[in-house]
This record gives C-alpha cells, structure tokens and sequence, in this order.
C-alpha cells in the first residue's frame, strides 16, 4: 500500500509581536541581500500587516508549516 498525506502543523513562534519579523530574518535574509536595511524594514513590516488577520492570534505569529508524510515501497528484485 502506498499513499501521502498532508499534515497541518501551526507553530506558535517566540517573540509575541517580533515572532514573524525575527523568523524572516533568520530564514529568509538571502532575499534581502541587496536591499538597504530601512527598505529591508519598511518591507517586512508590510508583510507583517498583510500577514496579520490571518496568522497573529493572542499576541503570537502562528507559522503555517505543512508536513507531507509519504510511505512507498519499492518493487523488485532486492539485493541482500
């Protein structure tokens, strides 16, 4: 039998109301590498306010992580 499932996974990130501008920059820095750091700035605040009515819950970003858990198995010939 194979088959793939879909696992919603929220996590709560540390830091209250700094959850989600320190979680981009420590993940996603490399696409911020050319921008001075008050456009830098100016940008993740922006994505906090669009981000907000759908991941800001009781004073905490909530990151939406998805996990897929696949099982397969493989067919043939096994060598030993």
């Amino acid at each position: 039998m194979t088959f793939a499932t879909l696992l919603e996974r929220p996590t709560k990130l540390e830091d209250g109301e700094y959850g989600l501008r320190n979680w981009i920059k420590m993940f996603a820095t490399c696409f911020f590498k050319e921008i001075p750091e008050k456009k830098q700035n100016i940008i993740i605040d922006d994505i906090q306010n669009r981000l907000r009515p759908h991941l800001f819950y009781q004073g905490k970003w909530i990151a939406d992580y998805k996990r897929i858990r696949i099982m397969a198995f493989k067919e043939g010939k096994q060598n030993k």
